[in-house]
C-alpha cells in the first residue's frame, strides 16, 4: 500500500486489503477545482491516460513497478502511464471525502471541519 502524508479523506483503507494485484491499483477521486486537469479517464471500465479524474494518492503497487528505477527524484506518473500501457492496472473511483491538503491553504480550509 502507498498513500501520499499529504492526503485528508474518509476512504475505507482496510478494503485495500483485500486488494493483491499482481500489478498496480489505483484510486481515482473526481478531478478537484484547484487542478486544471486530471490524470486519467475511463473508457468502458478500463483505465487510460486522460484528463477526468484524478489519482487520489492511494494505491496498492506491486514492487515490480519499480524494478528499472535508479536513485533520486522521479515522478511516480510515469511509472503508472507505462503500467497502463501494458495493461498492469486496475482502478477504482471513490465518492468521498478527499482532500488534497499538501499547501498551507487547503489544510487550513480542512481543520475548519473539526
Amino acid at each position: 500500500m502507498l498513500i501520499n502524508a499529504d492526503v485528508f479523506c474518509d476512504y475505507p483503507y482496510h478494503q485495500l486489503l483485500s486488494c493483491c494485484p499482481n500489478n498496480v491499483h489505483l484510486v481515482l477521486v473526481n478531478n478537484p477545482d484547484f487542478k486544471t486537469k486530471g490524470d486519467f479517464s475511463l473508457q468502458n471500465g478500463v483505465l487510460q491516460c486522460g484528463d477526468k479524474y484524478a489519482f487520489s494518492g492511494i494505491s496498492v503497487i506491486n514492487p515490480w513497478l519499480f524494478d528499472d528505477c535508479e536513485a533520486g527524484y522521479y515522478s511516480i506518473s510515469s511509472l503508472f502511464e507505462k503500467a497502463i500501457i501494458e495493461q498492469k492496472v486496475s482502478s477504482e473511483l471513490f465518492f468521498g471525502a478527499w482532500y488534497d491538503i499538501g499547501i498551507p491553504q487547503r489544510l487550513a480550509m480542512v481543520q475548519k471541519y473539526g
